[in-house]
């Protein structure tokens, strides 16, 4: 009889582990669906604020119609600003910093100029200056559309000469693999070795 009793308590407590364990193995499944429908609701709502912003930005952008316009050497240099995309903002403003640095070391040399020479006419900018200026440091901008040019006399576009790149200076080219004779032992004038006696 005893055996018996041990064997229903052992098949009682078997059924109620069983029971919990089916239980337990419910409740987790509930809970990680409801944490995965959280998760997933705050992703919706962050890429949704996200894309608000963006779209925001980019209407405020065009809304701003702002643009950055520098005057020198009779030249209207224009760096369009106002635009929708952060990629082309930053090379907008990017274009923007590298315009006002070049007018800005381009007064500094006119001014050494004039000051050492006592003369207003002794500095003069290169023939080819807006062009180097659009094709280096304005490059991507140019490229891009982002950056004008007009004449300030007569209100039109400046029509750009094409930079020939100049020529390279050659230099020999060295065929072996040591660039002097003593380096590679064939120099036949060399000092014979001495050798230490004991």
């Amino acid at each position: 009889m005893a055996l018996e009793i041990l064997d229903r308590n052992a098949q009682v407590n078997a059924v109620i582990t069983e029971r919990r364990r089916v239980a337990e193995a419910k409740e987790r499944a509930e809970l990680e669906l409801a944490f995965d429908r959280k998760e997933e609701a705050d992703l919706q709502k962050r890429e949704d604020f996200e894309q608000r912003a963006e779209t925001a930005v980019a209407e405020w952008a065009a809304k701003s119609d702002a643009a950055i316009s520098v005057l020198f050497m009779n030249k209207r240099v224009t760096i369009r600003m106002d635009q929708p995309d952060s990629v082309l903002r930053d090379i907008a403003r990017n274009a923007a910093h590298l315009l006002s640095q070049y007018v800005n070391r381009a007064i500094g040399e006119g001014v050494v100029m004039a000051k050492n020479t006592g003369r207003a006419d002794a500095y003069t900018p290169d023939p080819l200056w807006l062009e180097r200026l659009l094709s280096l440091d304005l490059q991507y901008a140019h490229a891009r559309g982002l950056v004008t040019v007009q004449d300030v006399k007569t209100g039109k576009s400046v029509k750009l000469k094409t930079l020939i790149p100049s020529k390279a200076v050659t230099t020999s080219v060295q065929t072996s693999g040591v660039r002097d004779a003593w380096l590679s032992g064939g120099d036949s004038k060399s000092t014979p070795r001495r050798t230490m006696r004991a």
